[in-house]
């Protein structure tokens, strides 16, 4: 079953896509608090 899920790519693309948005959020929270 988890072996399924890893070589599913649509699995792999939302991984990928949250790790993504998780990357663009905290270089927001930087740019925030360096402007701040």
């Amino acid at each position: 079953m988890v072996s399924y899920i890893n070589h599913n790519p649509l699995y792999k693309n939302l991984q990928m896509r949250n790790w993504f948005l998780c990357k663009l959020k905290l270089t927001k929270i930087k740019d925030e608090l360096s402007v701040g």
